[in-house]
């Protein structure tokens, strides 16, 4: 029977610390999830109140447009002022109603703008919280029986497979200059796993 990866373990044979990373990854994904789905029923919900609202404004308009109308119809030319001021100021509402739509579209935009920078400062924030709080985390170091953070223990795992590699005291001891490493030609590879004898 082989060893189970579901759960976090700090056994010495097979140190699982990819649950933890896939964990990150999980969570991150139900966020943005969330967030589309969320999006999206407000999204769906306000352009329903919209449209509702708009054929309301529309269908109260024309109720109005064809009340007055029918009562400036049965005035005589005594009122022929008033008939024009009024017919004028019915011709303005008909301006400024697609006005207000342009309006109402230019806000949704803006509240959608603002709502999606809010959700993507969010998921940051949340992102780094996770991150914050993993780093707190500590695991045992089998090898030195010591309580280490993930990525003291990631470095220490790294460095058993650097067996040639150098470390920073070392490099700082050596006194090589940038254009003394440049000239060496070496991959960044070949320095993290032989270092030691390469920067000499």
């Amino acid at each position: 029977m082989g060893f189970s990866h579901e759960y976090p373990y700090t056994d010495f044979h097979e140190l699982n610390l990819d649950w933890i990373l896939s964990k990150i990854q999980e969570f991150h994904k139900r966020l943005d999830d969330i967030s589309i789905d969320l999006l999206d029923q407000a999204k769906a919900y306000t352009d329903e109140q919209i449209t509702i609202r708009l054929a309301g404004v529309e269908n109260d308009f024309a109720d109005f447009k064809r009340e007055v109308k029918s009562y400036l119809a049965g005035l005589d030319d005594r009122f022929a002022d008033l008939v024009k001021y009024v017919n004028d100021k019915i011709e303005e509402f008909e301006i400024q109603i697609p006005a207000i739509y342009d309006s109402i579209e230019s806000a949704y935009d803006n509240a959608n703008a603002y709502t999606n920078r809010a959700i993507e400062d969010n998921n940051t924030y949340l992102l780094q919280a996770i991150i914050n709080g993993i780093g707190g985390i500590k695991v045992i170091n089998y090898f030195t029986g010591a309580q280490v953070s993930i990525q003291e223990m990631f470095d220490y795992l790294a460095a058993l497979h650097a067996v040639g590699g150098i470390d920073v005291d070392a490099l700082v001891a050596r006194a090589k200059t940038v254009n003394e490493i440049v000239a060496l030609n070496a991959t960044v590879t070949d320095i993290v796993t032989n270092g030691n004898t390469i920067i000499v």
